[in-house]
């Protein structure tokens, strides 16, 4: 059986998919045009803005900066390569930085990174994506190309844009 979110091949008789747990049982067939949307369209729908990258070495103050002049919620850290190795976010500024360090300029990504995030190749469906996010209360997931390098960023905001467009 093929899973309706990732597409994935399953045994017949299973109840959850086995890559991405989606219920199996549930109807298929997609109750409206905005459902099927969000079932079967991949994420590079949504146009996912660029990323915001860095590298592991720049300072926690430069992160805080882009974020708030480019007025995004997480920048990507990533190696010399282009790989990405990292996210810093909102939540990790306010948890890992705020009221806990003086010297931002002087405080690496790498010591407040959270390494190795979850991130999705531009062909993955909405609903993976959004399935993950629930799961894993991830607000951001970046999109990678096949060689590990992101190439935009997924967000909640987003979605609901989407959404709105759907029905607008």
């Amino acid at each position: 059986m093929k899973c309706p979110a990732c597409d994935a091949e399953n045994l017949p008789g299973e109840d959850l998919c086995a890559s991405c747990g989606v219920s199996l049982t549930q109807q298929t067939e997609p109750r409206s045009d905005a459902h099927h949307s969000i079932v079967m369209d991949p994420i590079s729908s949504l146009k996912p803005q660029p990323p915001k990258c860095l590298k592991a070495s720049a300072s926690a103050l430069d992160a805080i900066r882009i974020m708030r002049d480019e007025r995004c919620g997480s920048v990507f850290i990533i190696d010399d390569d282009g790989v990405l190795q990292g996210i810093f976010t909102e939540r990790d500024a306010l948890h890992r930085v705020a009221g806990q360090k003086d010297d931002l300029a002087a405080l690496s990504l790498k010591e407040v990174m959270t390494p190795s995030p979850t991130a999705l190749p531009d062909d993955a469906s909405i609903a993976y994506a959004l399935h993950l996010m629930s799961i894993h209360g991830f607000r951001h997931i970046p999109i990678i190309d096949e060689k590990g390098r992101p190439t935009g960023v997924m967000t909640y905001r987003r979605v609901v844009e989407y959404i709105g467009d759907l029905f607008g």
